[in-house]
Parts: C-alpha cells; structure tokens; sequence
C-alpha cells in the first residue's frame, strides 16, 4: 500500500459520508501527546468540519482534553469535544457484569464480584493492557475461556491473575511481593517520623 491506500481512500471516503453526528470515541488516548499526530488528524477531518451538516464529537479524557487544550487548540476549537470523567472501579465492574450474560453464554461459569474488581484493579495497574471497558471486557473473556479449559466453574482471580501473567509478562508472586515491600517500607517511615517528631 502506498500513499492512495492510506491517505487518498480514506480521505475520499470520508468526504462522502453523508448529514450526521459523527462520534469518535478514545481519539484523545491516539493523539495526546503526539502533536504531529494530532495536526494530521485535524488535516484529516478538516472538510468535515467545515460542513454545516456533519457535526464531530470526540470522547477524550479530562487529561487528554487538557493537553489538547494546551498543544493543539485548533483540533478542540473546530469540533465538539466531550470530556468524559473517569469511572470508578465499581462502575466499570458493573459496566462487566453487564457483559456477562452474552461472553458467557456457551461456557457457563460463574463470575464473583471479586473477580471483575480484580479485573479492573489490573487494568488500572497496567494500563498497556488497554483502556476500560473495552481491555476489561476482553479479559474477562479471556478468564472465561482459560476457567473453561481448565475445567474450573468459576472464574477466580488466580485465574485472571495467571491470563494478566501471560498478558504482561509480570507473575502474580511478584506483584503480591511487590505490595508487601511498600507496605513494610510505609511502616519504617512512619515509625521514623513518629520518632522525628517525639525528639
């Protein structure tokens, strides 16, 4: 593919696409941070935004939006912009719950609530897995799939843990290791202020 395949056919395409709202989600998470990125993209949908009858809405995060603001302000100035707020662990949990029925409808294994926390916990912890919801739902497929070749009926969070080790190269044992050295190094500075402040 030369130049025609990746630049000429998209552009053609897009300049067809006929009256609408037209909504981008996680450009902000492609582009921040890659300013030269960000003027191409502009570049691109730029016909676009010059029409009454196409309107473009891009879902970015707070952060994002942020640095586009900052860098790039012609891009957030052209189109509508929606600053999407972060979840909380519990509401991506549910947003997985939600899921469940449809991933889980030929293995039939039963998912705890621990097991989507554990599932967003990691997902926050290594963000290179992806971004939630999306990361989340694929591994949770993923966990389904390897508790239903291992013959387990439930989905537990060894087995979550051992799908992120594959994932990321990272054992389980090291992370929980990990933990445990930070908490004991958090009880030896505090002990140390304590004395500090005592003398």
């Amino acid at each position: 593919g030369g130049y025609a395949e990746y630049v000429v056919v998209p552009f053609e395409a897009l300049a067809r696409i006929p009256s609408c709202v037209l909504f981008i989600a996680d450009i902000g998470r492609e582009i921040a941070r890659n300013l030269p990125l960000a003027q191409r993209v502009h570049r691109l949908y730029k016909p676009l935004l010059a029409r009454p009858d196409v309107h473009l809405l891009f879902a970015m995060s707070p952060q994002e939006h942020a640095w586009m603001s900052r860098e790039y302000p012609p891009l957030l100035q052209q189109c509508e912009a929606l600053e999407l707020k972060k979840q909380s662990g519990a509401e991506y949990a549910r947003v997985l719950a939600r899921k469940i029925p449809k991933l889980n409808a030929v293995r039939r294994r039963i998912v705890p609530d621990s097991a989507l926390q554990e599932i967003v916990a990691f997902l926050e912890r290594f963000p290179a897995l992806g971004a939630l919801p999306r990361a989340g739902i694929q591994l949770l497929d993923e966990a389904l799939a390897a508790s239903a070749a291992r013959g387990e009926k439930l989905v537990s969070t060894e087995t979550i843990a051992r799908v992120v080790e594959e994932k990321t190269g990272v054992p389980r044992a090291r992370l929980n290791q990990d933990e445990l050295d930070g908490v004991k190094k958090l009880e030896h500075a505090l002990n140390a202020r304590v004395v500090d402040q005592t003398a």
